[in-house]
């Protein structure tokens, strides 16, 4: 795992600049083939990867300035790069005795006790990681961009375009080592599966896009300390298509439910809605007093999807990409199992994405106050705002059909039994809309000091709150302990609440310390020569996170509601005669698990989403840096680490998966009651058992102490 301060690319920072890019970064995991940044893109980002592997295999940039006059100039650039991405989370070899469920393939994916393929909130899992197990992707991009200024009287008016050719080759369908599921122990020592899946002869699919934007921007200086920005981005692609015509993609009938059979063709969209994507652009910088200035800002700004394959890679093509289901939490598949096309009880598991997806917009407003208090102290205090809309959302679009009658809610459970899904010839969907909506609003306060003696400051903090119905997908999972699944696929409303990645507090601040050690300092005044040398020049640093926890949502871990969706995003409900602390705090029992109940059969529970705060961070991290000139332009700098020094145990999150579903509820469906919740309809018996890692947790979130040496010649 990477930090920032012992990364190449950041670590000849100071820690004072190190901490200015802690207290703006936000964590965000991209999927395998997928395109961080681009040509074109704003300068306004640095990314670094903290875990995994970003291969550039070959870059092409040439750039030509040509200056028309004094206030006109225009520079054109082309490029081309490659890059290659190869991931395998398989085992390394088949231990002896153990038969993969793909025959020819490493041993796949088993999990006991996870809310889903991804594992999240599982007891124990083991054999390949996850379900995106195997991926090699090698993608192509050829670039043009133009960009002409021309300076007017006040005027100073930007004119642009971008070009962008993308192909991408992605040998990527998912689950191809298979991925078994089973509800708690028993069921796994049993050989009874709640959900076995995988991919059947998987295949190189080649994907090709062309995407552009124009722009035009004016900034006008109004007076001398007051500038107006306005501008206007269009953008633009031609959708995610496949030369070959390997563009597979299950789609909707008339009546709303996903047709047994896929289109296969050249194109992914229907209609394409990234024709006509135009975002305005709105600034204004103000300086009412000599150390004061202001910013305001508000922009729209587009993901234009440049990745679609975690969606379509996997979708069958003729007898390639077969997509393999068994089981269910009421009927379980014998374990193991050798997977075989056309096995019998066995269903397609369909994925895609909407044939008509919008594009996911971001609306974007800000205010900053910069402040001069001396001349060795700034403050500065921003109020950043984002809307989006059109975002993705990973979505089980073949669960059962509500109806007046079944609907999921209390009062009308959906049936027992194996549950009777949109499209019965299908298994469970992975499948992605367009219709999340998320919400940011943060106040950042950011302070620096400079002392005279060699000491600098600067401490950041920031209170923030992010709100989203969906912060995991197959196209981008963040965060931590969410289902990969909304709870009820025709209200995605009912997931509103915390994003994933949610910290409403955070501090962090850091100081660096020139140390008066040396000829003319306070150590060491009087040192020349080889003394001088070793005494000078030593560099103390210091960076301090604090921040709260997490957001989670308690799951019920499997398939209560019955409607179908095998990934179990099912949430618990609560229990009204609970009474106590909820989070105890501890490793052994993070929350009290007696504050919810199960909701009755059939039917969605009452809790929230991300209703519980996981464990907070603390983290202290020094160093000291001696840096020795070997030539004039030649540095040699000794580098002492000590990450975590106070050795504060930083604990992960809580194993979210609740119950366990051994037993099997009164005919009725409504369980007995406990002592702890007399007459609460779906409380739990001894059939009904609460699962024993309920709210314990057994990782943690950072290293212990790690201290580590090192040496970096800079010239």
């Amino acid at each position: 795992m990477v930090t920032l301060d012992a990364s190449a690319v950041f670590g000849h920072l100071r820690p004072g600049e190190l901490n200015a890019l802690r207290s703006i970064a936000r964590e965000k995991t991209f999927p395998a083939g997928s395109e961080i940044f681009k040509a074109g893109d704003a300068g306004d980002g640095i990314y670094l990867v903290k875990e995994g592997t970003v291969e550039i295999l070959g870059v092409l940039d040439d750039k030509e300035t040509h200056v028309f006059s004094p206030s006109t100039v225009n520079t054109a650039r082309f490029g081309f790069s490659r890059a290659r991405w190869l991931l395998n989370s398989a085992p390394t070899f088949i231990p002896a005795g153990v038969v993969p469920l793909v025959p020819g393939r490493p041993v796949g994916s088993i999990s006991i006790g996870s809310t889903g393929v991804s594992g999240v909130g599982s007891v124990a899992s083991a054999g390949s990681v996850g379900s995106q197990q195997f991926e090699l992707i090698a993608r192509n991009l050829f670039t043009a961009t133009d960009d002409f200024q021309l300076t007017r009287g006040a005027h100073l008016v930007s004119v642009g375009v971008w070009f962008q050719r993308v192909q991408s080759n992605d040998n990527a369908a998912n689950q191809r080592n298979s991925v078994a599921q089973f509800t708690d122990l028993q069921h796994f020592l049993q050989g009874q599966s709640s959900n076995i899946v995988a991919v059947l002869n998987p295949i190189e699919v080649p994907w090709r896009q062309f995407a552009g934007a124009w722009y035009v921007q004016d900034a006008i200086k109004l007076r001398p300390n007051l500038t107006l920005i306005l501008g206007l981005r269009h953008e633009f692609n031609n959708g995610w298509n496949s030369p070959q015509g390997e563009a597979s993609n299950f789609v909707f009938g008339p009546n709303g439910v996903l047709l047994t059979q896929p289109v296969v063709g050249p194109h992914t969209y229907a209609t394409n809605n990234a024709k006509v994507l135009f975002g305005p652009r709105v600034g204004l910088a103000y300086s009412p007093f000599r150390a004061t200035a202001i910013h305001l800002g508000y922009g729209t700004y587009f993901n234009q999807m440049d990745y679609l394959g975690s969606c379509c890679d996997g979708s069958p093509i003729g007898t390639f990409n077969q997509g393999v289901s068994l089981g269910s939490a009421q009927a379980p598949a014998t374990f193991p199992v050798v997977l075989t096309p056309n096995l019998p009880g066995s269903k397609v598991a369909p994925a895609g994405v909407d044939p008509n997806l919008k594009m996911p917009t971001v609306e974007q407003w800000s205010v900053k106050i910069e402040q001069g208090i001396t001349s060795t102290t700034e403050i500065s205090i921003n109020y950043v705002g984002e809307k989006g809309f059109h975002l993705p959302n990973t979505v089980d679009v073949n669960t059962v059909i509500p109806t007046a009658a079944a609907n999921g809610f209390a009062g009308t459970p959906f049936a027992s039994g194996s549950p009777v899904r949109a499209n019965p010839v299908l298994a469970n969907s992975r499948y992605t809309l367009s219709n999340a909506d998320s919400s940011y609003n943060a106040l950042q306060v950011d302070v620096t000091r400079r002392f005279g003696s060699g000491l600098r400051f600067r401490g950041a903090y920031a209170f923030a709150k992010s709100l989203d119905d969906h912060s995991s997908s197959f196209l981008a999972n963040e965060g931590i302990a969410g289902a990969t699944t909304i709870l009820i696929p025709q209200n995605p409303r009912a997931d509103w609440g915390p994003s994933n990645y949610d910290v409403t507090h955070q501090f962090v601040g850091n100081f660096n310390y020139d140390l008066p050690f040396g000829k003319g300092q306070f150590l060491g005044r009087n040192a020349n020569g080889i003394v001088d040398r070793v005494l000078s020049e030593w560099q103390w640093n210091g960076i301090a996170t604090v921040q709260t926890g997490f957001p989670f949502t308690p799951l019920v871990s499997f398939n209560r509601s019955n409607n179908g969706d095998s990934r179990a995003p099912d949430r618990v409900s609560l229990n009204p005669n609970f009474s106590g602390p909820l989070i105890l705090g501890t490793p052994n029992q993070w929350f009290n698990p007696a504050a919810f109940v199960l909701p009755a059969v059939g039917t969605y529970g009452n809790a929230g989403r991300d209703i519980l705060r996981g464990p907070g961070l603390g983290e202290f991290d020094m160093s000291f840096f001696k840096t020795t000139n070997l030539t004039e332009a030649i540095k040699l700098q000794f580098r002492a680490e000590f990450f975590n020094i106070l050795n504060r145990p930083n604990f992960g999150m809580p194993t979210v998966g609740m119950f366990t579903s051994s037993g099997s509820p009164s005919a009725a469906g409504v369980l007995g009651t406990p002592a702890n919740a007399p007459g609460i309809p779906g409380a739990l018996t001894a059939t009904t058992p609460i699962s024993g890692t309920a709210g314990q947790i057994n990782i943690t979130s950072t290293t212990q102490r790690e201290i580590q040496f090192g040496l970096k010649l800079l010239w």
